[in-house]
């Protein structure tokens, strides 16, 4: 009886998460493809000949495409080597950390930021070339946006290399040894092979990003053909045509479906492992040099890159005027329609937080912890693959064809409802993780015990993944307050947020305003981040507290340090 009580449950849970995927998914692409093929005449696939067989198109697609595969290859290989030098090299703790704080930084700002930062740093008259005498490289160039899509892409290669690494089984290093290997097979053994596959999806992430952003294109690329820029000119041109608009975004869509099927082919072998493996590292001080240095050059230029963030701002009129001022922080902050802009970013990202959290935990529920049946648990992984594989853009011009003239158009809660679909596939992935690791007898414990499944969930499941759901929120609420891409289409004047507002001042060229903004931005999902990290770290010491436990904190391969929480006797736990 409670067995099939918990299968109607589920089942009610899945038909309402089919049903929101319905409304917001699918319905918005059909759509899409309703407009891409309806002309003054009917149907017609004309447009489509047409459009495939135009130069513009096709230099579009080849800038982008190129470019994104240079940067995707770059960003793995420099992702690797800091991974590398963070996990498999004696270089000082400290640097590690710092490494491991500068790569990650960007993550917390819009793309269209980035190439702001590069004209200020690089540009003609930019304080680096103003520094050395000489340009290093051309903003508006092929080279100014492959180091933006660098800075861009670099963080998520170094986070998934990164991850994958520490986690790398350490019998192949014995048996390697064993072997009598030379440093270089060693190396392909031990390391390279294990991590082929992170290593290609790292790839095909990086260039999904690439492909697909219209920040740092929209700051830095000129009258590039780029397809993000395309689509834009087409939607909100001077002359807006949505027909041949939605023909661009399904030409968009087609290559990062085809990155989603790579990606999602390629983990199929990939290999897990349960826990964090340890290695004693030999001395080696060419190596930890070498590793070091190179890991500089990606640093300093996330660094070099940035410093203008932080100094432009505050001085009277860069150039001609370096005199200090907080002028341009007190005129923006007391601006009624920045606060309002603000604070519009701010509600937005923390419904797509508490929301994404309900969809993405529900839904993991149900594909790992739930009596439902295997197929339609396929059906919800298939949904996060879908929305993985769907462009911010494409998905923006699908909800304004799917919702323009409803009650949704032009408000917070249909920015809310497409960042919680564009940013389903990470949360629903680190929720079902979560949920893998946990012991699939709670619930029968829990039955034999008297209880029902939702007082297992409240009292075990959710407690036991509480660190997971922090990340996830943590993770929707950054990304949806630095995103652009389909918000752009869906912003009225009232709901305009920080990033699209950020698009509309660069017009006028008010600069110091866009870099007060991006240091609002900065802060605020830097505080959110601190604030999580600690909610979940006082959690962690307060349950070991509460259950008598030393918890093990680990400072160095073979050196943990203990800290007492105050009982007599205790266990000895590692976190």
């Amino acid at each position: 009886m409670t067995m099939n009580k918990s299968r109607q449950s589920a089942f009610i849970i899945f038909t309402i998460i089919m049903i929101f995927f319905g409304i917001f998914l699918a319905f918005p692409l059909v759509q899409l493809f309703i407009q891409a093929i309806t002309t003054g005449d009917g149907i017609s696939f004309a447009l489509f000949r047409e459009m495939l067989a135009s130069e513009q198109l096709h230099q579009a697609f080849m800038g982008s495409f190129t470019i994104s595969i240079k940067a995707s290859v770059i960003a793995t290989l420099i992702g690797f080597i800091v991974a590398y030098a963070i996990n498999f090299t004696n270089i000082p703790k400290k640097y590690k950390k710092f490494l491991e704080v500068t790569i990650s930084l960007p993550m917390l700002s819009p793309t269209i930021v980035y190439g702001f930062v590069l004209i200020y740093t690089f540009g003609r008259q930019g304080f680096l070339t103003r520094l050395l005498g000489f340009q290093l490289f051309e903003i508006y160039s092929t080279t100014g946006l492959l180091i933006g899509f660098l800075i861009y892409t670099i963080p998520t290669a170094f986070l998934l290399i990164n991850n994958s690494m520490k986690y790398i089984d350490c019998q192949f290093f014995t048996v390697s040894e064993l072997m009598g290997d030379g440093a270089i097979k060693k190396f392909v053994s031990t390391i390279f092979m294990p991590l082929l596959t992170v290593l290609g999806i790292s790839v095909v992430q990086t260039f999904f990003l690439s492909f697909t952003d219209f920040g740092l294109p929209a700051s830095i690329a000129g009258n590039r053909p780029l397809m993000s820029s395309l689509l834009f000119n087409q939607m909100i041109g001077a002359v807006p045509d949505f027909t041949r608009g939605a023909v661009i975004a399904i030409a968009m869509l087609l290559p990062a479906i085809i990155s989603a099927s790579v990606m999602l082919y390629l983990r199929r072998f990939d290999v897990k492992y349960d826990k964090i493996s340890t290695v004693n590292l030999k001395k080696n001080p060419l190596r930890d040099g070498i590793f070091a240095i190179l890991t500089a050059i990606p640093t300093m230029m996330v660094v070099l890159t940035f410093s203008s963030l932080f100094f432009v701002p505050f001085v009277e009129s860069y150039p001609f005027n370096m005199g200090f001022t907080l002028r341009h922080f007190t005129s923006t902050l007391s601006d009624s329609n920045i606060l309002r802009v603000y604070q519009n970013s701010v509600v937005m990202s923390l419904l797509t937080g508490l929301f994404g959290v309900i969809l993405a935990f529900g839904a993991a529920l149900l594909v790992r912890r739930s009596p439902l049946k295997k197929r339609w648990a396929n059906i919800i992984e298939a949904l996060s693959q879908v929305t993985n594989a769907i462009p911010g853009m494409v998905l923006g011009v699908s909800f304004l064809f799917a919702f323009t003239g409803t009650g949704l158009s032009n408000t917070l809660a249909i920015l809310v409802i497409s960042n919680v679909v564009y940013f389903f596939a990470t949360p629903f992935a680190m929720a079902t993780q979560a949920l893998e690791k946990l012991s699939s007898h709670y619930e029968k414990t829990a039955t034999l015990l008297g209880d029902n499944y939702l007082q297992t969930l409240v009292r075990v499941i959710i407690p036991n993944c509480k660190k997971t759901l922090m990340e996830i929120f943590s993770y929707l609420f950054i990304h949806s307050m630095v995103t652009i891409s389909a918000l752009i289409f869906l912003v009225g004047v009232r709901t305009s947020t920080v990033t699209t507002q950020v698009s509309a001042l660069q017009h006028f060229n008010r600069f110091n305003e866009i870099f007060v903004l991006a240091l609002l931005l900065l802060a605020t999902n830097l505080v959110v981040k601190m604030t999580m990290s600690l909610i979940v770290k006082d959690y962690r010491w307060f349950r070991a507290a509460k259950r008598g436990e030393v918890v093990v904190k680990k400072t160095g391969v073979n050196k943990p340090k203990l800290r007492k929480t105050g009982a007599s006797k205790h266990k000895l736990r590692k976190v």
